[in-house]
């Protein structure tokens, strides 16, 4: 994008704009509310959405436009407390604001790792960042005739999609790849079942032995095919989603407790979980249920009530334990190289959040230890104390370590130490 201050400056001020500055204010308002103290970085074009968080008991909060938008006087009638600098050389000390908010910066930036590292780096460990950006030109334009909903000016920016097969056509889904690149017929011929051949072309086939010089090793069944009812006609195999043949499925069961019980022991046989873990397990099983029965929704909401009491039971039992869980797990992710912040994230998703603080303290207890976790994740990478040449990859060392999580004390600090300390350290945590 080739805008500049004044163009920005000029949609804000238009009736689609003000609409999008309302409608981020308020949800920039629930999200991250007034407190005192708090140090709060506008990094891009966040002029329009400082003044939340400006107030007279509010917190510290300064802009910073990057140079390829050029300056602008923020707030109005007051001093100003906006710059303007270079998007990898903020002029601001290591870890000094709570909060980010990024607003049309990666758009602009020449080197969007650059100006991430920066913001990194000027952000506390336990600092935020949000960000916020326009999707496309023609979305920031807004030209007359255009009928797009208000707010959707300032998006996530899109993801690339995952490459498609060139038969697949355009809206069909992901799995059809499959399908287009090995065709039904080839995998059908393979396995002996009827696949994409015609209505008149459907005796069995059978594997016969190779011959020199042949087409192949599969030939078509002499044999005849029943069709007065005299005899068991053979079974016809049918298609997975991706194309091999399997037999047919067997109904599920009826929900009950007792089934939902016997379920719930079998899987917790074999894997460790937690309370919300088992309950989705369950809550799959009676999906799969209601898709083959068409079960009414009463009957659904039994079965789910049914999955809820005998997770509650077990839980009671000893059964499953979400502290013992959390525990476990965080200890494992720790001496495998992963951050409190990815500990964190992967005990919230498997439904133990609630004992993630507790979990967390005791597999990385001091910074020491989160030294030693960020050096295995090097040394699994060969980077840092680990690489042939430190120096040249001292950037893609501290990319590594960011994009996992670790702070930028923590970093350096894995960063400075030898191969030898970082041997020991490692040792001594493992140990531990």
């Amino acid at each position: 994008m080739a805008e500049d201050v004044a163009a920005l400056a000029r949609f804000y001020a238009s009736p689609h704009g003000r609409v999008v500055i309302a409608t981020l204010r308020a949800r920039l308002r629930a999200l991250w509310p007034v407190l005192p103290g708090a140090r709060t970085l506008g990094l891009g074009y966040a002029l329009p959405f400082l003044r939340i968080w400006r107030t007279e008991t509010g917190d510290c909060t300064v802009a910073c436009l990057p140079a390829q938008l050029g300056a602008a006087r923020w707030p109005r009638r007051r001093a100003s407390l906006a710059c303007v600098a270079h998007e990898d050389r903020l002029p601001f000390p290591d870890l000094l604001f709570d909060r980010v908010l990024l607003v049309h910066g990666l758009e602009h930036a020449e080197h969007a790792r650059r100006l991430l590292r920066e913001v990194w780096r000027v952000l506390k460990d336990d600092g935020k960042l949000h960000r916020r950006g326009a999707q496309s030109h023609r979305l920031v334009g807004l030209r007359r005739g255009d009928t797009v909903r208000p707010w959707s000016a300032l998006l996530r920016l899109p993801t690339r999609a995952a490459p498609r097969h060139r038969d697949v056509p355009r809206g069909a889904p992901r799995r059809c790849a499959v399908h287009a690149a090995f065709p039904l017929a080839h995998l059908d011929a393979r396995r002996g079942g009827v696949g994409a051949c015609g209505a008149a072309d459907r005796a069995p086939f059978r594997r016969g032995g190779h011959r020199r010089g042949g087409e192949g090793s599969l030939r078509r069944d002499p044999r005849p095919r029943p069709r007065d009812g005299r005899g068991a006609a053979p079974a016809r195999r049918r298609l997975s989603r991706t194309g091999l043949m399997r037999g047919s499925p067997r109904a599920p069961d009826r929900p009950t407790a007792a089934a939902l019980e016997e379920a719930a022991l079998a899987h917790l046989a074999r894997y460790a979980t937690t309370r919300a873990g088992l309950l989705r397990v369950l809550e799959r099983r009676i999906a799969r249920w209601a898709a083959a029965s068409a079960a009414e929704e009463a009957e659904i909401a039994r079965a789910r009530a049914e999955a809820r009491r005998v997770v509650e039971r077990l839980a009671a039992a000893g059964a499953v334990d979400d502290a013992a869980f959390a525990e476990a797990r965080a200890r494992r992710l720790a001496r495998a190289g992963r951050s409190a912040v990815a500990i964190a994230a992967h005990l919230a998703d498997r439904g133990a959040g609630e004992e993630a603080g507790a979990a967390i303290a005791a597999a990385l207890p001091d910074e020491e230890a989160a030294v030693a976790a960020a050096l295995i994740a090097l040394k699994r990478r060969r980077l840092g104390p680990f690489a042939a040449d430190r120096d040249a990859t001292r950037e893609k060392a501290l990319g590594a370590l960011a994009r996992a999580g670790f702070s930028r004390r923590v970093a350096e600090a894995a960063l400075a130490a030898e191969p030898e300390e970082a041997e020991a350290l490692i040792a001594r945590f493992r140990r531990a």
